[in-house]
Parts: structure tokens; C-alpha cells; sequence
């Protein structure tokens, strides 16, 4: 895809925090929780991949770049 995503960590961290509220306010365990996060962030992305304004594939590298250092320092 050619496509260099900084988020990774942030997006992880983010699961985590989800994955620690589910445990705590709902008393979901962790390892049931993860599957039903994944499952949120893949349909947050098909969502976001549908949509043409919003899909950055086609669009050049260093716009790509900049869109995605930019997702990991407001994450």
C-alpha cells in the first residue's frame, strides 16, 4: 500500500485504554473485550475507507505522511 502509518502506537494505546475501561466500568474482562475493540476499530476504518473525502490511499506520500504523524501526536 505504500502507506507509513506513525499512529501504530497511538491506535494500540488506545485500544488498551479502552480495553482497561471496558474492564472497569463494565466488568468485561480484558481478553473478552479485545476481540469486540478490534471489531470497533475495523468498522471505524471501513467507514472511514468508504468515504472518498476521507480516503488518503490515492493522494501523495507526503500528504499521507503528514496526515498520519499528524493522527499520532493529537492521539
Amino acid at each position: 500500500m505504500r502507506v507509513v502509518n506513525f499512529a501504530h502506537g497511538e491506535m494500540m494505546v488506545v485500544g488498551m485504554y479502552l480495553a482497561w475501561a471496558a474492564f472497569e466500568y463494565l466488568g468485561l474482562p480484558p481478553m473478552l473485550s479485545l476481540p469486540l475493540i478490534a471489531a470497533l476499530f475495523f468498522v471505524l476504518g471501513l467507514r472511514a475507507a468508504a468515504r472518498p473525502d476521507l480516503a488518503f490511499i490515492g493522494r501523495p506520500e507526503h500528504q499521507q505522511f503528514l496526515l498520519l504523524l499528524a493522527v499520532a501526536i493529537l492521539w
